[in-house]
């Protein structure tokens, strides 16, 4: 069984349990509205399965997301599965390319902010040294959005929403601070090549 297989059992077996969880929450606070001995006790079934059912939601947010990462994956790779083909026609919307050339020029607004360091999703620095870069792929995505190939958009994605894009996590050390700005400026090179590949 593939990743993407294994994943797409999991998102199923996640949707399974919150459809159950939001059923029995919605059958307990209805009987607790109809049975009036019992109300109180049913009340607090309501909620403990209220509670379950968001728990699910989370758990069924992280393996879509663990999912479309997976499928990214294989786009890059060239698969031709087709989840792929579904992704790449989506990745290939303008919609889909205006939002990533907005996320670009966020990145850029988050790291101008006055945010305290300990609340900062972005390392300012890093953004601060490729901003300019930033600002020239969001134009270019702007200007050609819906005519640009999947694999661009999605490096593009992972180097601003990506847990290892050097863009985020704010970097302590200088030595860090360094090798985050060249990571990023390696990425932004391979971003741009894929885009003038179009």
């Amino acid at each position: 069984m593939s990743e993407l297989d294994r994943i797409d059992a999991l998102v199923a077996h996640l949707t399974e349990r919150l459809v159950s969880a939001a059923a029995f929450a919605f059958s307990a606070a209805g009987a607790a509205l109809i049975v009036g001995a019992w109300q109180g006790y049913l009340q607090l079934v309501a909620v403990g399965a209220a509670a379950w059912a968001v728990l699910e939601m989370a758990r069924l947010m992280l393996a879509e997301d663990d999912r479309r990462a997976a499928v990214d994956r294989l786009v890059l790779a060239g698969s031709r599965d087709a989840r792929c083909a579904r992704r790449r026609s989506d990745l290939g919307s303008a919609r889909t390319q205006h939002a990533v050339a907005r996320g670009l020029r966020n990145i850029c607004t988050q790291a101008n902010a006055p945010t305290p360091v300990a609340f900062r999703v972005v390392d300012s620095q890093t953004v601060h040294a490729v901003e300019r870069e930033l600002q020239e792929l969001a134009a270019i995505v702007d200007e050609n959005a819906g005519h640009l190939p999947a694999e661009a958009i999605v490096r593009l994605r992972q180097l601003i929403s990506s847990p290892d894009s050097p863009l985020l996590a704010p970097h302590v050390d200088a030595k860090a601070k360094r090798r985050s700005v060249e990571d990023a400026e390696r990425m932004i090179a391979r971003c741009r090549a894929d885009l003038h590949g179009a």
